[in-house]
């Protein structure tokens, strides 16, 4: 069984910081624990700076967890993710995360009991599909939830118009028309719980 905490997008600018997405991640767990934060999706170049705003999140938010994090890479995968309690895939571009998990391994087999986290480009790799509006593609998933997904949903995210949540959600059914379609907006997140 895997629990899933999927968000359409950078939780920290909620009116409260982050704190449901925070609250929903560690509701269950134990005052310790260890966080592993799989930054594929974003040129590496950019990594840093993720897991300091994402840090600085969870440490404003965690109310008496001690959080202990490290950062998965494509050597260390195995390892970090046995070490983890939590995944947590930041958002970037859906194609090039998807790309590097299932590179990496089994990760049905490698995160199976672990707490997943997943913002935007993360949502959309548990998912069946995804639409990628940056380009207007679609993606295919790890189909862990048997949906397609929309991360940043009516959010002004890179500008979107009426027409770009329509097409999205148009294609999201034309690609996949027997799933429902997942509309997260931004900050706002789910829970579900899959085998």
């Amino acid at each position: 069984m895997k629990r899933l905490i999927l968000t359409g997008g950078r939780p920290w600018l909620a009116g409260e910081g982050g704190k449901d997405f925070v609250d929903a991640v560690l509701r269950y767990l134990p005052n310790e624990v260890k966080l592993a934060f799989c930054i594929f999706a974003q040129p590496k170049s950019e990594w840093e700076e993720t897991r300091r705003i994402n840090m600085d999140m969870f440490e404003a938010c965690k109310k008496g967890h001690t959080i202990t994090y490290r950062t998965l890479t494509m050597e260390n995968f195995a390892e970090v993710s046995a070490w983890a309690d939590i995944v947590y895939l930041p958002g970037g571009n859906p194609f090039a995360l998807y790309t590097a998990v299932t590179a990496a391994g089994d990760v049905a087999k490698l995160w199976d009991g672990k707490l997943m986290a997943g913002s935007s480009a993360g949502a959309d790799v548990f998912c069946a599909g995804f639409t990628y509006l940056q380009d207007k593609t679609f993606g295919h998933g790890l189909g862990w939830v048997p949906a397609t997904c929309i991360p940043h949903w009516q959010s002004d995210f890179n500008g979107y118009t009426d027409a770009d949540w329509d097409w999205a959600e148009q294609e999201s059914l034309r690609q996949f028309p027997a799933l429902p379609v997942l509309c997260l907006p931004e900050t706002k997140c789910v829970e579900l719980t899959v085998k």
